[in-house]
């Protein structure tokens, strides 16, 4: 028994130095990026009542995003782009720890969508393409939120 607490223990100190790693390297990444003017950094985190809704809000807006994008809205797409990045930052440091790899995923994603939406000549095929990959996580990002929840 005594064994099996000091193994279990252990698997904790063990899961938990990784999350922390994972958490510094993307603090760090995070940072340099900041550095260099990514519009994603400097956005201002939106209010959010809780982390399911923020995470829907942000869904809708990517769907909104796309379609502005198609019918070469400039003005609505950045508007939109900036609103996914302020909800973005408000989200990502609720989630789970065990989300990080998505977390990180979608953070390079919706960071090179608000930078190739101030472009002044669009790769339509590009923004789209990040579009669909930020909202393929997300509802990846949903649903393991969701799962947690429930076997809590």
């Amino acid at each position: 028994m005594i064994a099996m607490i000091f193994v279990l223990s252990q698997m904790g100190c063990s899961a938990s130095g990784e999350s922390g790693k994972v958490a510094t390297q993307q603090g760090a990444k995070q940072t340099e990026t900041a550095s260099k003017g990514d519009r994603l950094a400097k956005a201002a985190p939106a209010t959010i009542t809780d982390v399911p809704t923020a995470l829907s809000d942000m869904t809708s807006k990517v769907k909104a995003y796309k379609q502005a994008i198609e019918s070469d809205q400039v003005e609505d797409a950045k508007k939109l782009a900036d609103e996914i990045g302020s909800l973005w930052n408000a989200v990502k440091s609720k989630l789970s720890a065990d989300l990080a790899e998505g977390q990180q995923t979608i953070h390079e994603d919706v960071s090179a969508l608000m930078e190739e939406t101030y472009q002044e000549l669009w790769d339509k095929e590009r923004l789209i393409l990040l579009d669909y990959k930020i909202y393929q996580n997300l509802r990846d990002v949903r649903q393991a939120q969701e799962d947690q929840s429930t076997n809590n």
